[in-house]
This record gives structure tokens, C-alpha cells and sequence, in this order.
């Protein structure tokens, strides 16, 4: 039985992706759609079973509810549900994905956890959840009449992350080496609303990756081609489009340049502008892979020189409530009981406070009648 009541069943042969999604996960809320997917907040089914079933099987006290809260937000996934013809497009990112994950931790893309196990066509999978917004929700904050000014170290954290994960894309470079038989990959569609923020699991204080994470997400329009000498054609095209990537991101960043006084993020993004074209027949774009090596290295070092802690409205904003305890109780009922007497002042603190309450009323009673009142009792 589930923590709903009800018997999981396994999905009808023609059933919707939303329905094959939700035999192996519960779907909490929808977090954002587009032409052909949305993305809800999730969690395993067994995993949340298996946390509920303890709460269950003890006294359900406010601590025991409040650490089952805890542990469920500690297993919660973003879900990616195919909608119409997206079918094509999941099947896509789950394959670039699991290449990026197989080798690396490169923690600015997504992170691939799971997909269902349809051997034809994927019609959903999850990652990780960002939980801090995207680069154009900060553009807005920072911008207008109304303005938080962005720190210079963030804008080159971004930078240096967004860098890295365009090297690892497209050449399989991270931590100082290129993986071999690396395939050729892009990604097609960056912008804005397409970089996320989520927490650093490796913030330390006083330095740059106090800073959130800045992630690349949204493979749906993106390119995989294993490098062969029968797929010359194919890589040519990939090159061409890897060439776009990198003219979309310099795009993208400049917008992040102008919120800044100093004019050196700007200059620095010139470079990746104009990089050349691969050559027809090339294996790689060499122009290209040099240019954001040499960039990473200066956004490190900018970064860290400029370093300064986030102001209080920028802490607000990136600090954001995924789910409320109301959100989790809707979708697991069982939340929202509460039985045993340690939900509530305890029996023996109750009969405690009677007795204490009647002695009181005792002794006031002996005063009264000495001084000659009447004592009404309400």
C-alpha cells in the first residue's frame, strides 16, 4: 500500500506519459511547462514509502513529523514529463545526460538521477533540483529603478561555471584533462532562462563557491554523434552548431557584463564572440576550445580577487522554500494525522497541570471564606 491508500498498479499499455511518470513517483507540483514538457517537483515512490512507513509505525509526534518533512525534502527530484510530440526531445537528453554523467561530477549541468525503463523511447526523467531561480529572474532583480546590485565575484562565478560547462559539452574537459573518446555534443538552446541556480554543497565561507551554482539544463534541442569516420557529415554539422553554443553563451552573459561598472567582464567576452569557424573536415573546433580555456582561467582569477558575500536581498532571493509543509501533507495525507498523546502536551503534563489548577482553587477558597466572600467559580 502507498502512503495515498491506494495500490500501485502498473500503467496501462496506452498510457500518458504523465501516467507512466506517476507509477514510480509522486508528483508533488508543477514547478514550469513549456510546448513539449513540464518539469514537477517529485519523489521516488519507494523512497518516499519506505520515510513514511516509519512515521507511521511510531507514535506520531510533532518532532517525528518535522524530521519525516525533513527527510522527504532532502529526496526530492525534478521530473520532466514529455508532452505531445517532446517524446523525441526527452529521449535526446536522457542520452547527452547520461554521457555527462557517466564520467564527471562537473557540477554545472544537470544531473541525470533517473528515466523510465522504456526500451523504445523515454517519455520522462529526473535531476536534481535547482531551487534558486534562473539568470533571468537575477537579470530582473538586478536591473530598474529598483536595483540589487549584483556583486562583481558572482557575475564571474557565473562566468567561470557557465565557461566550464560549455568546455566539458562540448570537448569532455574538466579538471585539468580532456576525457578520452570524448563524442561530439551541443546544446542548442542557451539563454537565460535556461541557466539555474541551485545551492553549492561545497560552500565554504570567504570563498567564490560560497556563491550558488550556476547550471546548464534543457538538452532537449541538443546534438550526440559518436566521433566516427562514417559520420564526417554529421560532425561537420555538430562543429557548426557547437560554434552557435559558443556565441549564444557570450550572448547570454553580456546582459550580466552591463550590470557591472567595471568594463572588464565585457572586454573579456569579446574574444568568444568572434572566435572562428571550424573548417570543414575539422575534428574539432580548436579556435574555440582555446579561447574558453583561456577566458576560465581569467574568470577564476577575477573571481576570486573580486569575492565579496551576498547581500541580504540577494541571500533572499537564491534562498527559496521548494515545498511547504502544506504542499508535502496534500500529497501524502498521512502527514496531516495526529494520534498519540505526545502530538500534544503529554497525559502526565495534563494531569500535572489539573492538579496544580485545583490546588490553586483550593487555596483560594480558604482565602475567600476566611475574609468572608462568596467565591463564584468560572
Amino acid at each position: 500500500m502507498s502512503p495515498q491508500g491506494d495500490t500501485e498498479m502498473p500503467a496501462p499499455s496506452n498510457a500518458s506519459p504523465r501516467q507512466k511518470a506517476e507509477q514510480t513517483n509522486y508528483l508533488i507540483k508543477e514547478l514550469g511547462s513549456g510546448s513539449y514538457a513540464v518539469v514537477c517537483l517529485s519523489i521516488p515512490r519507494t523512497t518516499a514509502d519506505q520515510i513514511l512507513e516509519g512515521y507511521t509505525s511510531s507514535p506520531k509526534t510533532r518532532s517525528r513529523k518535522a524530521e519525516t518533512l525533513a527527510r522527504l525534502r532532502t529526496n526530492l527530484q525534478a521530473i520532466k514529463i514529455a508532452i505531445g510530440r517532446g517524446v523525441d526531445s526527452i529521449e535526446a537528453e536522457v542520452r547527452i545526460l547520461r554521457q555527462l554523467g557517466e564520467k564527471t561530477k562537473q557540477p554545472s549541468v544537470s544531473k541525470l538521477i533517473d528515466a523510465d525503463d522504456s526500451p523504445l523511447s523515454k517519455v520522462w526523467y529526473t535531476m536534481s533540483v535547482c531551487q534558486c531561480g534562473d539568470l533571468d529572474q537575477l537579470l530582473q532583480l538586478t536591473s530598474g529603478p529598483k536595483a540589487v546590485p549584483l556583486p562583481v565575484g558572482l557575475a564571474w562565478h557565473i562566468c567561470t561555471q557557465l565557461a566550464s560547462a560549455l568546455l566539458y559539452l562540448h570537448f569532455g574537459w574538466h579538471g585539468g584533462r580532456i576525457e578520452p573518446h570524448w563524442p561530439l555534443m551541443t546544446h542548442e538552446d542557451i539563454w537565460a532562462k535556461n541557466i539555474l541556480f541551485r545551492s553549492s554543497s561545497t560552500a565554504d565561507e570567504g570563498s567564490s563557491v560560497h556563491y550558488p551554482d550556476a547550471v546548464l539544463a534543457d538538452f532537449g534541442k541538443g546534438w550526440f554523434v559518436q566521433r566516427d569516420a562514417a559520420n564526417t557529415q554529421y560532425q561537420d554539422t555538430v562543429l557548426q552548431r557547437q560554434h552557435r553554443d559558443l556565441q549564444a553563451l557570450a550572448s547570454t552573459l553580456i546582459p550580466l557584463a552591463h550590470r557591472l561598472e567595471d568594463s572588464g567582464l565585457c572586454e573579456a567576452l569579446i574574444p568568444l564572440e568572434r572566435v572562428d569557424r571550424p573548417p570543414k573536415g575539422a575534428k574539432q573546433n580548436v579556435s574555440a576550445y582555446r579561447a574558453l580555456r583561456k577566458f576560465v582561467r581569467l574568470a577564476e582569477q577575477r573571481r576570486q580577487e573580486s569575492y565579496q558575500p551576498l547581500s541580504q536581498e540577494l541571500k533572499a532571493h537564491f534562498d527559496r522554500v521548494v515545498v511547504t509543509d502544506a504542499e508535502l501533507e496534500q500529497t501524502f495525507p498521512v502527514l496531516q494525522l495526529t494520534d498519540s498523546p505526545e502530538s500534544s502536551p503529554s497525559s502526565g503534563s495534563r494531569k500535572r497541570r489539573a492538579s496544580a489548577e485545583n490546588s490553586e482553587e483550593a487555596r483560594l477558597g480558604r482565602s475567600t471564606r476566611r475574609k468572608g466572600c462568596q467565591c463564584v467559580t468560572l
